[in-house]
This record gives structure tokens, C-alpha cells and sequence, in this order.
């Protein structure tokens, strides 16, 4: 029984603060019971208890499991994701409801998030639990509502990404929302959003230095600019990658740099896992030329895999075989015989 648990992490947690000689190794009685309490009460697999009984067993044992369940059962959230979370977040048990939990959900649910939204959250990213209500999650998300026009439950998306935007001072939050601005972000945009989250990683110099390099590799400094904006996780791709991949489309493909600045999400994906496979069959297309119904590059390669087996080799194959040594080729014969049944 779940109480029986509580009782046998209790006595080992007071016991444990009793003044006595060396401790002896934990006795298997002891995980067993942690594993025990997480079947019970969660409904996990031994398998599964077994995992997340290792991050417990690693601390002292939780002192209020119970009363952590009973709050969040009591703010309506259901056992799927109250289990889901402390798989993810074990430490969850052992946060106090009073002094912690309570006073952080009361203030988001003010904000319009049901207890759910937050506890999916934590499960995602607990360490805002630890920051202060008063000093900064309240003031910081309030700047980023006012400065940056992130509202509603894009606030939350925010939480679950990077809790360290709100973990910040607020001086520091303003610093970071200014170098975004000078970016050329759109207030309210979601870019502005993506663009804190890159800021946040990069230092000043960093993001001075990388736009430098693109610059560099043929591109004007309103080009640059303009493709930051549009994709600002190419400010967090290394030098290397950025050279690769540019190389490759201009040298190979015969792509302009700036179609390249226009569509700078090209440059994110694996030339060697995607590229080239692609264009591989896309070049045998042309080569029996067979209409490709007026796909763009953009298209042929930010498409799922599942769509451009069905379009580009599934459509074609019965009339033209060399289709399929074109995708074996390329790595994706499994894929292809599994499709063809």
C-alpha cells in the first residue's frame, strides 16, 4: 500500500538524521520498497520503476510523496501525466506544496493555465521551481508579455524550451531583449521568440562573429540579416556546418547565395544524410525526365521523408526500375522494399 511506502521512507529518512558510526550499505529492503511505491501509486513497469527508483535512491527518501499527489490530484491532473512527469522529474516528490508548489501553481493558474499545463512543464523543465515569484518569474514574464509580445500560452512554450529566459535578472533579461531587437526581430513575432532562445545560448560577441562569417560565405549584410530573422537557429549552426552546407548548394547544386539567404533553413539540414540522397533522385528524374510538377528546392528537401519516398520515387518506380538502384543508392533501400510491400 502506498501509505506502508511512505511509512518505510519516513523511518529511513529520520533515521538517517540520528547521530551513529559509519552507514552501512543500503539494503536491498530499501530499493525494493522505492520500486515497490513507484508500481503502486504510478502504475509504472518494474522496468520503469527500476529507472526512475535510481534518481530517488540517490537522495533522501521523499518525505511528502503523498501530499505532492494529493495537491495535484486536487487541481484536477490526471494520473497519465501526474505519471508522466515524475518519470521524467523523479525529484518532483520531494518538492513542498506549501512553501513551492502551491504558490506557483495559484499564480499560473491566475494567468489562465490549468494545473496540467504547468505540471507538463515541470516535466519538461523543473529547474523554475526553484526561482522566486516575486523577484523574477512574475516581473521577467511580465517584461516578456510587454517587450516582446509573448502572451497567452506562448509563455508556457517558453517555459518548457528554456527556463533560464526567466531565470535571468531583469537587467539581464533587458539586455537580452535588446540585442534581439537590433536583430530586426518583429515584436510579437514567433522569429522573436526562436531569437531569445538563440540570444540566450550566444554571447555578443558570438553572434557578432558569426554574422561576420555568413557575410563571409557571399551574402550582403541586409541578406544576412534577413535570414537571421527569418531562421534564427542558423546563428547556433557551427562554422564548419554553414561552410559545408553553402558549398554544396552553390558549388554543386548551381543554388545563388542569396535564394540561399531567402531560404536559410536549407542550410540546417544534414547534407549527407539528406542532401545528397535527395538531389541524387532528383537528378535521375531529370535524366528520364520525368515532370517534377514544379517542386521547388525548398520543397524537395524540407519535405517529411515519408512524402518524398511517395512523391519522387513510389509515383515513378513501376516506369522506370532505375528509380530503385537511384534510392537504394542513396541509402534508403529498406525504406523503399518496405513501401513496394
Amino acid at each position: 500500500m502506498p501509505f506502508l511506502r511512505v511509512a518505510l521512507f519516513s523511518a529511513a529518512a529520520s533515521s538517517a538524521a540520528l547521530p551513529r558510526g559509519p552507514s552501512p550499505p543500503s539494503s536491498p529492503l530499501e530499493a525494493v520498497s522505492v520500486v515497490d511505491y513507484l508500481i503502486d501509486s504510478f502504475g509504472f513497469s518494474q522496468e520503469e520503476a527500476a529507472r526512475v527508483s535510481r534518481r530517488l535512491n540517490r537522495l533522501k527518501a521523499p518525505r511528502n510523496p503523498e501530499s505532492v499527489l494529493a495537491f495535484l490530484k486536487g487541481k484536477g491532473v490526471s494520473e497519465a501525466a501526474v505519471r508522466e512527469a515524475v518519470s521524467r522529474r523523479p525529484t518532483l516528490l520531494y518538492v513542498d506544496v506549501e512553501k513551492t508548489l502551491a504558490p506557483k501553481f495559484r499564480a499560473f493558474e491566475e494567468m489562465g493555465f490549468s494545473g496540467t499545463d504547468l505540471l507538463r512543464t515541470l516535466g519538461r523543465n523543473s529547474s523554475f521551481l526553484h526561482y522566486s515569484l516575486e523577484k523574477k518569474l512574475m516581473p521577467n514574464i511580465s517584461l516578456l508579455q510587454r517587450e516582446c509580445g509573448i502572451s497567452g500560452r506562448r509563455i508556457f512554450k517558453v517555459l518548457k524550451r528554456s527556463s533560464r529566459l526567466v531565470g535571468r535578472s531583469t537587467s539581464s533579461l533587458k539586455d537580452l531583449i535588446r540585442r534581439v531587437r537590433e536583430l530586426g526581430f518583429s515584436h510579437g513575432s514567433v522569429a522573436f521568440e526562436t531569437g531569445l532562445h538563440v540570444a540566450d545560448s550566444l554571447s555578443q560577441s558570438s553572434v557578432t562573429e558569426k554574422l561576420a562569417f555568413l557575410q563571409s560565405l557571399g551574402w550582403t549584410e541586409e541578406e544576412t540579416l534577413r535570414a537571421v530573422r527569418r531562421y534564427p537557429l542558423i546563428l547556433g549552426l557551427s562554422e564548419k556546418k554553414l561552410k559545408d552546407s553553402m558549398q554544396f548548394f552553390v558549388g554543386k547544386i548551381g543554388c545563388d547565395a542569396s535564394y540561399l539567404a531567402a531560404n536559410a533553413i536549407l542550410l540546417t539540414f544534414s547534407i549527407e544524410k539528406r542532401v545528397k540522397p535527395r538531389y541524387r533522385v532528383y537528378q535521375t528524374l531529370q535524366l528520364m525526365k520525368v515532370p517534377e510538377g514544379g517542386w521547388s528546392l525548398l520543397s524537395l528537401f524540407s519535405v517529411s521523408e515519408s512524402v518524398f519516398l511517395n512523391r519522387f520515387v513510389l509515383k515513378y518506380v513501376d516506369r522506370h526500375p532505375e528509380l530503385r538502384e537511384a534510392y537504394d543508392s542513396a541509402g534508403f533501400g529498406t525504406k523503399l522494399h518496405v513501401s513496394l510491400g
